[in-house]
């Protein structure tokens, strides 16, 4: 019988860079012994972890080398109309002079939607919770997440179709592991995500003038992480959420509310998180993806039993620490205090 064909092998400049990269990993270590030393030691060992970043992966290594070579073309000079285009925009955006003159101004709009009344009555009426979907669904359109996150994506039963999926969310400091069992007043995380939001308030007492009291920080700070506190012992482990019967439950927009109570009204909220695409008077097709179903039947009771501006603060905070990039200096300099 004829001899089998060789397998083909790539070599194009593409391939045997990726193979080189590949090679580049790998170390010596006895893959028996620990493999993944074997198969990425080299590469944590080029890259170690940077200063201004929690995680680090091939794909952030990428992603960093784009940007290097993107601002390289924004700083060059010639090519076509569009190139010139993005290179003005470009350089309005690094123009720190007038940014830093805004200061917070820019996010004062936002701030207003999410703290939608004054005053200190700690409890919760119907407009309360009406403004809450609002503020919601004008965050989660910005890829802002307070509570639970909202997002369109394949469905993992019919990858065919998309849906819509809504998963736990709305920590701070990213993990449950941050806040319990912790002292806020003396874990150094909870310490230094205290002195944060303080930074935060301070820098926007511009436009929030009750801010400008140290007074009124620290105590807001100490509300907020204590509500973040409760949603964190709400949430499900991430070890939990791998098991796809508690991640996959496609639940209708009845049961969704059945289950998580008659306060907080998801038609509206889904309403107006889509409007701009589905038309107004639209719904969102059915079902929902849900992850952690436990999680939402305890959240709105959290919420509900959480004073009002507290949770207005709670919703303002989070909308600056993600805005802090793309304000005046003193925020970008807060980040990495």
């Amino acid at each position: 019988s004829p001899s089998p064909s060789p397998p083909s092998v790539c070599d194009t400049p593409a391939c045997v860079k990726a193979s080189a990269a590949i090679l580049e990993s790998i170390t010596s270590h006895d893959p028996c012994d620990d493999f993944y030393e074997h198969a990425c030691g080299a590469w944590h060992t080029a890259n170690p972890m940077p200063a201004d970043k929690s995680s680090m992966s091939s794909f952030g290594v990428l992603a960093d080398d784009n940007r290097v070579l993107l601002r390289s073309l924004l700083e060059a000079s010639g090519g076509p109309e569009v190139t010139e285009k993005a290179r003005l925009y470009y350089a309005k955006c690094i123009d720190m002079a007038p940014i830093n003159a805004l200061g917070a101004s820019p996010v004062a709009p936002d701030l207003a939607i999410l703290g939608w009344r004054s005053g200190p009555d700690p409890v919760w009426a119907a407009s309360d919770w009406a403004s809450l979907g609002t503020a919601l669904a004008h965050m989660h359109r910005s890829s802002t997440w307070p509570l639970f996150y909202s997002w369109t994506m394949a469905d993992a039963r019919n990858p065919t179709v998309n849906k819509v999926h809504i998963g736990q969310d709305g920590l701070g400091l990213g993990s449950r592991d941050y806040y319990l069992g912790k002292d806020p007043y003396s874990d150094p995380y909870l310490v230094a995500y205290h002195r944060y939001l303080d930074t935060l308030l301070e820098l926007s007492s511009s436009i929030l003038p009750q801010a400008a009291d140290p007074s009124y920080r620290n105590a807001t700070a100490h509300s907020v992480i204590a509500f973040e506190t409760a949603i964190a012992a709400a949430q499900l482990p991430s070890a939990v959420l791998r098991n796809p019967a508690v991640s996959y439950n496609a639940w209708t927009r009845a049961q969704l509310q059945n289950e998580t109570g008659p306060n907080f009204f998801w038609g509206a909220y889904q309403n107006a998180l889509y409007s701009d695409v589905r038309g107004p008077g639209q719904s969102v097709p059915e079902p929902i993806i849900v992850d952690a179903p436990p999680y939402y039947r305890s959240l709105f009771g959290i919420v509900e039993l959480t004073p009002v501006p507290t949770v207005m603060a709670y919703l303002q905070l989070m909308w600056l620490a993600n805005s802090a990039p793309h304000l005046s200096q003193d925020f970008v300099d807060a980040q990495f205090e």
